[in-house]
């Protein structure tokens, strides 16, 4: 969410629980094990977003779904996702279109067990999974591949729908909570036994809440910089985007300790850009005179 409460000729979005909930919204895609930021789709209201590729056929969420991901198509790369862009629908067409899926599914849950999953899942660390055989195309002429509906039920229940992956015993999670108790604080840590397909999902969902973090933070060009200009803020929200991009290229912090710091890095990239030396300066031409032909 690119913040902004001006005049604006930009399509204008209100979502309370953003961090910063007034703006221009961007639905966005990004590299999950590196955080790579990959590319954006702008929100750009209901008339707008009508006119856009894939929505006449398949509505908001699942056309927004494949426009992101439309440049790998056919790649055969797993698009992970949260309740947002969740939904049998999405995993369907995404697998048409040459791409695995494993997605969050909370309210686009038509033609999805979702009730069935929530009955049977009731204990903590429990799971339940179903299976189903889905043929691809529009007229059922295609091909039939297996999609997975899956809960696990850790404090709350999770359910996914998957058309790869594993149900078989992945790695543990470790859980934390601090309590006060009689004037001290109490720490206490659980193992979580969790699927393959869980353990999937949940190291790589969130790849997009951290890319947001460290581009719209306190550090942000967008929070230092004022402007009166709606496409100003728009133009340093991308620049801000960029700046976090070459960040996780250059310092790889998804590795267990990044090779420098983020303020480091700031610091040593504002040096560069003050004194590039990939800029060729050109030396002033000696000035002809009239009449002077060149060969």
């Amino acid at each position: 969410m690119l913040t902004w409460s001006g005049a604006s000729q930009a399509h204008l979005s209100y979502i309370p629980r953003k961090p910063h909930p007034l703006g221009i919204q961007l639905k966005t895609i990004c590299d999950g094990v590196s955080g790579v930021f990959l590319g954006f789709d702008p929100v750009e209201g209901a008339e707008q977003d009508a006119k856009k590729e894939f929505y006449s056929d398949f509505g908001s969420t699942t056309a927004t779904t494949l426009r992101l991901a439309k440049r790998w198509f056919g790649s055969r790369r797993v698009v992970v996702a949260d309740s947002w862009f969740g939904s049998l629908k999405t995993c369907e067409e995404l697998r048409e279109n040459g791409l695995h899926s494993v997605l969050c599914v909370k309210t686009g849950h038509r033609g999805y067990p979702k009730q069935r999953l929530l009955d049977e899942c009731t204990e903590r660390g429990q799971v339940v999974t179903l299976k189903t055989d889905v043929t691809l195309g529009w007229h059922g002429e295609g091909e039939t591949v297996p999609i997975v509906a899956m809960c696990h039920r850790d404090k709350k229940p999770m359910t996914l729908v998957a058309s790869c992956g594993l149900t078989l015993q992945g790695p543990s999670r470790v859980r934390h909570r601090y309590t006060w108790e009689k004037g001290a604080i109490v720490h206490r840590a659980w193992t979580l036994e969790q699927p393959h397909l869980m353990a999937v999902y949940r190291s790589n969902f969130n790849a997009i809440d951290r890319l947001n973090k460290e581009t719209f933070g306190r550090s942000s060009l967008c929070e230092a910089i004022g402007t009166k200009s709606w496409w100003k803020r728009v133009w340093m929200g991308l620049l801000a985007m960029s700046v976090t991009n070459a960040y996780h290229a250059y310092a790889k912090p998804w590795e267990k300790k990044a090779s420098i710091d983020r303020f480091e890095f700031a610091e040593q990239l504002a040096n560069g850009l003050l004194a590039n030396r990939w800029l060729a300066v050109e030396e002033e031409a000696p000035s002809r005179t009239l009449g002077e032909h060149t060969h």
